[in-house]
């Protein structure tokens, strides 16, 4: 798959990126995390949250939630070679509530200020972060907590506000056809 970017001079180009899914148990998975947290900042509370959760599934046999967990980065033969620049967005989905469907916990994409520093500005990583966990659990509803900054994000990419938390944030949800 590929995403539309725009090259330093310019000009639209696409770059062709992968979806994968990381395992808890594996070393070379943990070390990517590791670092991905340090190169985007400790600020950035999802990537540190989603650290943490993964560290503690590597040592739980049976993950409590169905917990797992994905990133969106740039082609590469396989997951081990990505290095932490290659990834534009990482995310945790789990079944808490199994009778509501998927939720995603945490969606995180890059930095604004580390993608400028990019040779190219990728565009549309979320929406297209989204497509992939739609595809990958198709005739299930998807459903997630969102602020009300990121309300039309999700409005725009077939989710539909359907509750109000406690907290003041939507309860929005994707509903399988």
């Amino acid at each position: 798959m590929s995403l539309p970017a725009i090259d330093s001079n310019g000009k639209q180009r696409h770059r062709r990126v992968d979806f994968y899914e990381l395992n808890p148990k594996s070393v070379n998975d943990n070390k990517l995390l590791e670092r991905l947290v340090n190169h985007w900042g400790e600020e950035d509370t999802f990537i540190r949250v989603i650290e943490d959760n993964f560290k503690y599934n590597k040592y739980d046999e049976f993950a409590p939630f169905g917990e797992r967990f994905f990133i969106l980065a740039q082609r590469k033969p396989e997951i081990k070679n990505i290095r932490v620049n290659d990834v534009l967005a990482v995310a945790q989905t789990s079944t808490k509530k199994p009778k509501f469907g998927i939720e995603i916990d945490f969606l995180q994409t890059i930095p604004k200020q580390l993608l400028g520093q990019k040779e190219f500005k990728v565009q549309n990583i979320g929406s297209k972060f989204l497509e992939e966990l739609k595809n990958l659990f198709y005739g299930k509803n998807i459903w997630l907590y969102s602020s009300e900054s990121n309300i039309d994000f999700y409005r725009h990419n077939g989710f539909k506000k359907v509750a109000a938390s406690k907290v003041g944030l939507a309860i929005m949800k994707y509903f399988h056809k």
